[in-house]
């Protein structure tokens, strides 16, 4: 039985050139976990299809590209990695799938679908299964079942599927307890970034969920990590095999003192002067002197941290207690230390308004962050603000990236508003010199709403003190 696996991910558009995509991470996982079965490993071909979207380049490949690179391989099973970035073209691919062959089984998993995938089935004929959750385990069994179909389906956590007509959804998704028994796709060899398209940049997972509630969050749960040990190795084979950079795309970095000073005693063993590890997400509450220095061994080269709101009612709304003073420390501990700070905002949040959001900006600002950067509100499908979009009268974009369009505190109008505000300050402000920032004193709110034309263009002319 031939089964390929199928990684989208995005380059993005950032100041005019465009990204590197990043590792499709979650299909080296599944295919690294299915092969250490056994029945899987004599009897399934299973591969790995990486490919890229958003970029205008030789490496961006339309549809039909796409769909002829699939069905040169024969498959019998076709699996899709669902997120935001991706699941327009992949219902349009699954699609084309079924129209070449109906004997193809099509399979999608992912946080863009898991969270609802009755739903997902209902509006999706050309669809066989949807994985829920996190897929190692499902995806195995249900690849067992496709092969020798000996196992009741309906028995296998984290499934929905059809039958009869009937959307069916098996139990719930079983986790993976020890995350060290999902095999390293780099140590595995699964993939090989130096034949594919992510320009040698390795992605590294340390944890999965976030002890933490953010409303506008779909990762919130109980913490478990992958081992110091499996870390380092990870790290190892990134420096021997001479991969441009690495990032670990925890929720944040400094989740325990122990574990962080643990990981820089690592990178000190391997290089001293490393310059690999990419940008790090850190709690700046939680932040004291000792994790700082810690910091500081590791060498980071920019620390980012999510303010995302300083309103009360948008902290209520979104389960996230702020605690100003602790912010305002640990960002000037990591100042202090020499280590760049990104501080990132939300607009648009249930409970915003103009005048909020011009406060938070004015809070960050304060801080002389290198880096500001404000994001858009969207409501993910299995987050606490999607369970709560009725008491909240939230609007938003059914398609993604699903974008709120307006709420109880916002009408549409007014979150263009926001969102222009918060667009213009950041990319105004992270342009300045580093005295040009030291001169910034507030935002010229009046100013701003008088700057108005027809077109909705907006900038903000005056930031800065007189010199």
């Amino acid at each position: 039985m031939k089964v390929v696996l199928v990684g989208m991910p995005i380059s993005q558009q950032v100041h005019g050139s465009f990204t590197n995509p990043s590792v499709p991470l979650s299909i080296g996982y599944l295919a690294a976990y299915a092969l250490q079965d056994r029945l899987i490993r004599k009897n399934v071909d299973l591969e790995i299809l990486r490919l890229v979207l958003g970029a205008p380049d030789s490496q961006q490949q339309d549809d039909e590209t796409i769909l002829q690179e699939i069905m040169l391989r024969t498959p019998d099973v076709v699996a899709f990695s669902c997120y935001i970035w991706n699941i327009d073209r992949i219902s349009h691919l699954s699609q084309m799938i079924k129209l070449v062959s109906e004997d193809i089984t099509v399979i999608w998993g992912g946080p863009e679908v898991g969270f609802l995938a009755e739903e997902t089935l209902a509006q999706n004929p050309s669809v066989d299964f949807v994985v829920r959750g996190e897929g190692e385990i499902a995806f195995a069994e249900l690849i067992k079942y496709l092969f020798r179909k000996g196992l009741d389906l309906e028995k296998i956590p984290g499934i929905a599927f059809r039958e009869n007509g009937n959307i069916m959804i098996g139990p719930e998704p079983s986790l993976v307890r020890n995350l060290d028994d999902i095999p390293s796709p780099y140590l595995g060899r699964i993939f090989n970034l130096k034949e594919g398209p992510e320009g040698n940049r390795m992605l590294l997972e340390g944890m999965r969920r976030c002890s933490f509630r953010c409303g506008y969050c779909t990762c919130p749960g109980n913490v478990r990590y992958f081992s110091l040990d499996r870390l380092r190795r990870e790290i190892e084979f990134c420096f021997e095999q001479d991969f441009e950079s690495f990032a670990l795309v925890d929720p944040f970095l400094n989740t325990s003192q122990a574990r962080l000073s643990a990981l820089a005693d690592i990178l000190q063993a391997i290089d001293p002067k490393q310059k690999k590890l990419g940008p790090c997400t850190l709690i700046a509450e939680m932040l004291n002197e000792e994790m700082v220095a810690v910091l500081s061994r590791m060498n980071i080269p920019i620390g980012e941290t999510g303010l995302q709101s300083t309103n009360p009612a948008v902290l209520r709304n979104i389960r996230r207690r702020f605690h100003p003073e602790r912010y305002q420390r640990g960002v000037r501990l990591l100042q202090n230390a020499g280590i760049p700070v990104h501080i990132q905002i939300i607009a648009g949040l249930p409970g915003d308004t103009l005048d909020g959001l011009k406060r938070t900006l004015d809070f960050a600002i304060s801080l002389r962050p290198d880096r500001l950067s404000c994001f858009s509100a969207l409501l993910l499908p299995g987050s606490y603000l999607y369970e709560m979009r009725d008491r909240f009268q939230i609007r938003f974009d059914p398609r993604p990236p699903h974008r709120i369009l307006g709420h109880y505190s916002l009408n549409y109008d007014e979150m263009l508003e926001c969102l222009e505000l918060g667009n213009e300050a950041c990319i105004e402000y992270s342009w300045l010199s580093k005295n040009e920032k030291n001169l910034v004193a507030d935002l010229d709110l009046e100013q701003f709403k008088a700057s108005g034309t027809p077109r909705r263009l907006r900038r903000i002319n005056t930031m800065r003190t007189p010199s």
